[in-house]
């Protein structure tokens, strides 16, 4: 993250201050206890390195972060390329879930998800952003990041089990990656592809047959 986006997001972080509780790493060990207060989940994956981590808050301070962000008067799409390149360097340095960084990382995707499309379906269809929220990313080939969330309903309190989260990830590839006519898909070919691990090869065989490694 350039020094210039880290300061801005150090400020957002610090005006935000969602009290992150910490949760799975990716493998999918319970580090954290979600506070009972606590209705809302953010996972991050990054799909170059399989980094993940996971944070805990109330709907209340996600509904906060989108006043916050309003305020801002950032362009649109600044706040996802920012959550992106940061969860990117976070995968890059395998950074461990309490690190500023990682904190800064969930704060810059909590604020990226408000402004998604995703959001607004789910806020017209529930009224309230209560559930689990993903903030996926791929690593074009062109070194671009590109951040798409998933959103799933939260039937009970507490972090999704490690199997939940792959089968909601490979679900967004199947539609990603698979299905040439999606959005996404598109828009990874304009960028030249997408750089994923070997284990996400591992993970998810029959939807990433057809990918050069």
């Amino acid at each position: 993250m350039k020094d210039a986006e880290e300061r801005f997001w150090i400020d957002v972080a610090q005006q935000l201050n969602p009290g992150w509780t910490i949760g799975m790493g990716n493998d999918g060990a319970q580090v954290g206890t979600m506070l009972a207060t606590h209705d809302t989940c953010l996972y991050l994956v990054d799909t170059s390195t399989l980094w993940i981590s996971a944070g805990s808050t109330t709907s209340a301070e996600l509904l906060r972060a989108k006043r916050e962000l309003s305020k801002s008067k950032l362009k649109p799409g600044i706040v996802a390329g920012a959550a992106g390149m940061a969860i990117l360097e976070c995968g890059k340095r395998h950074v461990p879930m309490d690190h500023r960084d990682a904190q800064m990382a969930l704060t810059a995707a909590a604020c990226a998800v408000t402004e998604a499309a995703t959001w607004t379906a789910v806020m017209d269809r529930m009224g309230s952003p209560a559930g689990h929220w993903i903030w996926l990313v791929y690593k074009l080939k062109s070194g671009e990041p590109l951040g798409r969330p998933l959103f799933g309903h939260n039937d009970k309190r507490g972090f999704m089990p490690l199997e939940n989260l792959k089968q909601s990830i490979g679900a967004a590839l199947n539609n990603d990656i698979a299905n040439p006519g999606s959005s996404v898909s598109r828009q990874i070919k304009a960028g030249g592809g997408v750089q994923l691990c070997q284990q996400m090869f591992e993970w998810f065989p029959d939807v990433l047959a057809g990918v050069q490694r």
